[in-house]
């Protein structure tokens, strides 16, 4: 059984919340979106929020779980409530798994705009220090000494 246990987020659907649990920084961007498009922001993501709860519920072989419900030893694939999966998540784990390693790697199937400079140098180190691997497979990472 892989474990899916997805970051506590916003609540999008009550605007008033949001409003108020956005970070100043991000404010500029979520009015920007509202002038720009008929759907507010808080909208479009609640929607988005509900594809991707859409896309794990369709996982064979996986079960969302709150953090504390997870067992020992379990395999657990953190995510964010944007995030959406292949169909073959819990296949190609499960093909990989082999006890000797903590982590596995997948890489970025999307397009991704920086949001500031510090993500955009993020950007940049993932893309120059993370070896290739072979398409739909997954990176071992081995346990440290």
């Amino acid at each position: 059984m892989i474990y899916v246990v997805i970051r506590r987020t916003a609540d999008w659907g009550n605007e008033a919340v949001f409003r108020a649990q956005i970070p100043e920084g991000f404010r500029p961007a979520a009015e920007l979106w509202n002038t720009t498009f008929a759907m507010p922001y808080h909208c479009f993501r609640r929607e988005l929020k509900r594809i991707a709860q859409r896309s794990v519920s369709r996982l064979d072989g996986a079960t969302c779980v709150r953090r504390e419900e997870i067992p020992d030893d379990a395999v657990v694939v953190s995510t964010d409530d944007d995030d959406w999966f292949s169909p073959r998540l819990v296949e190609v784990l499960e093909a990989n798994l082999d006890g000797c390693h903590v982590g596995y790697h997948w890489p970025s199937k999307f397009i991704e705009v920086p949001i500031n400079w510090r993500h955009q140098l993020g950007r940049i180190r993932a893309r120059s220090f993370l070896a290739p691997c072979r398409s739909g497979s997954a990176r071992r990472t081995t346990t440290p000494s």
